[in-house]
């Protein structure tokens, strides 16, 4: 793709996507997820004046394990990533855990995502 192309490409994301913002949680933390978009939702239903953007969790961390207990990570879909804003939803309740999910950490900035909502 060519340097124009590439620019006119994430610029016409930019407009379409403006309003998302993905939260991308670990597993461990999915109860409150839930949470977070039952209310980013309850808030945009209510034609809020102060909350516009749309929350949309995106279950798309495959948070599985090697047989010798390592993380196998993978991250569906990375490449829809670009250009938007993401939020991460972390859990520090162990060492294992955290390990984990510094690697999706790691990943999200390299897919030149609009704004990392950390």
């Amino acid at each position: 793709m060519a340097k124009q192309e590439t620019v006119d490409y994430f610029h016409d994301v930019m407009q379409h996507t403006k309003n998302e913002v993905w939260l991308v949680s670990h597993s461990s933390m999915d109860h409150l997820a839930e949470k977070i978009i039952e209310r980013c939702h309850l808030a945009r239903t209510n034609e809020s004046q102060h909350f516009r953007r749309n929350v949309i969790w995106k279950r798309i961390v495959r948070w599985d394990h090697f047989a010798d207990g390592f993380p196998n990570i993978f991250i569906d879909d990375v490449k829809e990533m670009a250009g938007k804003d993401v939020m991460f939803l972390a859990s520090f309740h162990s060492p294992a855990v955290i390990f984990e999910q510094m690697s999706v950490l790691f990943a999200i900035p390299r897919v030149k995502v609009h704004s990392g909502l950390w």
